[in-house]
């Protein structure tokens, strides 16, 4: 409990060390030195290290993983923060790059899951890539300036609300690739039929340049 506690008062107050030992020693009467709190800090980082190679093990080996990155800040320097998610493991790692060399780094070069991203150009180097269509659909919802580009949207959302509502059954694999074919022309027609408005042009793009990892 002290052990946890320290951790706390450290990566959660933001504490620094001879807070740290003023607190607990006004409010538990317990008397430590900051070398003993660093310490301690120390041997939670060790353990911890352990469960994150085996955490980093388990994502390698996952079937499917959701990958995304984002912007975030370290003392003033802009570095990413990367997600990976699978159905049981969630496994986040700060680094200085946006490139597939961090995807590298944690998949590895032989990863044989899926990968379910948005269109990023780091990830197009892995073999199995399934686009995620909640960042379709917010670019989609933020292209909306007119009638057509709502009804663009209305049209790309009708299609996931199919997809979701084929994959809440079981299916032979030959009717999945058949779905998937259809599913695929009904996209293109989209994507054919809206690309001479230059107002989706980013979004159609977006689609089209990824069209059958849809």
């Amino acid at each position: 409990n002290l052990m946890v506690l320290v951790v706390f008062l450290k990566y959660i107050l933001r504490g620094v060390l001879r807070k740290i030992v003023h607190f607990l020693n006004v409010g538990y009467r317990l008397k430590i030195t900051p070398a003993s709190v660093a310490a301690i800090i120390g041997r939670v980082a060790r353990v911890a290290d352990q469960e994150y190679e085996a955490l980093k093990k388990r994502i390698k080996s996952a079937a499917r993983v959701y990958v995304d990155e984002t912007s975030f800040s370290v003392l003033g320097t802009n570095y990413w923060v990367w997600v990976f998610r699978t159905a049981n493991d969630l496994l986040l790692v700060i680094r200085p790059s946006r490139g597939r060399d961090v995807l590298l780094e944690i998949l590895g070069d032989d990863f044989s899951g899926i990968v379910i991203c948005d269109c990023w150009r780091a990830y197009d180097f892995l073999d199995k890539l399934q686009r995620c269509w909640s960042h379709l659909l917010r670019k989609a919802k933020k292209a909306v300036k007119s009638r057509v580009s709502r009804n663009f949207y209305k049209s790309l959302k009708a299609l996931f609300v199919e997809i979701k509502t084929y994959n809440q059954k079981k299916h032979s694999l030959k009717n999945r690739r058949k779905k998937y074919e259809l599913m695929t022309l009904k996209l293109n027609r989209l994507v054919n039929y809206y690309k001479k408005y230059e107002e989706l042009h980013e979004v159609i793009v977006y689609i089209g340049n990824n069209l059958e990892n849809w």
